[in-house]
């Protein structure tokens, strides 16, 4: 017998193993909570939402010929379109009328610029992002606004109805 059993008395060497197993696990678990809870509320690259897709809208000349959409800031956005009627159209996006500036690390991709013949629209007092012209395309950009209005551009359309379809995906 050591002497510390002859003070704490018979039985105690099996309390103090008891003891220190429940000290080592609760420090064991808590050291698990800690690393749970820090992966669980650690930023991820991206931001919430790392990665989506919206649509597909339908823009035409007889009902909706524009639509707002946001996206996450800083993401990478790619709006691919097709003409769903005869002939081509005039596909655009356009950043807001008041835009902030950027806080993106990068400066992403170059917008697209393809004005069909009849020369490039102007919309209100807003930039152009996107201009393409033709029976189908996609163009891609950096999201560095809260939100970019779709438009079918159509003034010289010979055609009485146009209409394109178009889905917008972010990462």
């Amino acid at each position: 017998m050591s002497p510390v059993d002859i003070l704490d008395g018979p039985g105690s060497a099996a309390r103090r193993r008891r003891r220190r197993s429940w000290v080592i696990a609760g420090v064991v678990l808590g050291i698990v909570i800690v690393a749970g809870s820090v992966a669980a509320f650690a930023p991820r690259p991206g931001g919430p939402s790392a990665a989506g897709r919206l649509g597909p809208y339908t823009l035409s000349t007889i009902n909706v010929t524009n639509i707002d959409l946001g996206f996450p800031r800083c993401s990478v956005v790619t709006a691919t379109w097709n003409v769903t009627g005869p002939g081509n159209e005039t596909f655009t996006v356009w950043d807001p009328a008041s835009p902030s500036n950027s806080t993106c690390a990068s400066p992403g991709p170059n917008l697209t610029i393809r004005c069909p013949h009849q020369g490039c629209p102007s919309y209100l007092d807003r930039q152009p992002v996107c201009i393409e012209s033709g029976p189908a395309g996609s163009c891609e950009f950096q999201s560095t606004q809260t939100n970019y209005t779709f438009l079918l551009y159509a003034p010289y359309d010979q055609t009485p109805f146009a209409a394109l379809s178009f889905t917008a995906s972010y990462t």
